[in-house]
């Protein structure tokens, strides 16, 4: 839609410039050696053809304008939408999270309360449950990196580790954050610890 009014108010502006190569043209042709009458003349019917040029490109300048008003109100229009678009689908999110903010109030409540740490432990794992579930339903994914190659693009070395296994060599040992992604777009990398192997290093350990 938006390229679309461009394109409208760019062929205004084109009509109305190419009426003035025609009235420049035609002038020239006038003027030309053998030609019997110019439009530079104040004839009938040179004013005729002046006049009907003039109002020619005036109506198209008019619409060239009217078609640049109207994109700029539609331009408007859309990043207001926009923006009353994104509130709202914030509002249905906080909407679902409000629970959750509804059961750290009833733990926190109970702690106060003298609730022993098992039932303290066992109320922020369903709490965690519940948060996890409702971020999932909107289609967020936790990034399965523990045992998986060392992949740049997903994950953001925190360190090196000796291994004395080869097969867990440039492999993800420990993950020390895990990462995310939103429908497959990546929120943040996972930060982990990375193995790495020396042949010569377990050759020199194995020997001492």
């Amino acid at each position: 839609m938006v390229n679309e009014d461009r394109n409208r108010s760019k062929q205004a502006s084109d009509q109305a410039k190419q009426v003035n190569v025609e009235f420049v043209e035609n002038q020239g042709r006038a003027d030309a050696p053998g030609q019997p009458t110019a439009l530079t003349d104040k004839t009938p019917e040179t004013e005729e053809i002046r006049k009907d040029y003039e109002k020619k490109i005036e109506e198209l300048e008019e619409k060239h304008l009217r078609l640049l008003a109207e994109f700029q109100n539609y331009k408007r229009r859309v990043e207001r939408e926009q923006l009353e678009l994104a509130d709202f689908i914030k509002g249905e999110i906080f909407k679902k999270l409000l629970p959750v903010l509804d059961d750290f109030k009833i733990m926190m409540d109970n702690a106060a309360a003298g609730a022993n740490e098992q039932s303290m432990r066992e109320g922020a794992r369903i709490i965690y449950e519940k948060l996890k579930t409702i971020l999932e339903k909107e289609g967020l994914e936790k990034i399965e990196s523990l045992g998986e190659t060392f992949n740049p693009e997903i994950h953001e070395a925190l360190m090196t580790r000796p291994t004395k296994q080869k097969e867990e060599h440039e492999k993800v040992v420990e993950v020390y954050q895990e990462g995310y992604r939103l429908k497959e777009k990546l929120l943040r990398p996972s930060k982990v610890v990375v193995g790495k192997y020396s042949q010569e290093e377990n050759k020199y350990s194995a020997e001492g």
